[in-house]
């Protein structure tokens, strides 16, 4: 006998994959210089300082947009709820 949990399997699958690709195409939409930090910080997985010396700019500044990127992201996938 099957359960009501199998028959929705594929159905919580294809929703899983979906949020997936919304999030990937929320980073890919952030501007240029956000996305870069971004990936800097949370892919490679350098510090924030380490982040202003390879980009000459101020550490303020990587923090600014890091911030900025975050919120960004926060307000896209809030409209997923």
């Amino acid at each position: 006998m099957l359960d009501e949990q199998d028959d929705c399997e594929p159905e919580r699958q294809l929703l899983v994959a979906e949020r997936e690709a919304y999030a990937r195409s929320s980073i890919i939409a952030l501007p240029d210089e956000q996305l870069r930090v971004i990936r800097l910080s949370f892919f490679d997985g350098l510090a924030h300082a380490e982040i202003a010396n390879l980009l000459g700019i101020p550490l303020g500044t990587v923090k600014s947009r890091i911030r900025l990127a975050l919120q960004r992201l926060r307000d896209r996938v809030g409209e997923l709820k």
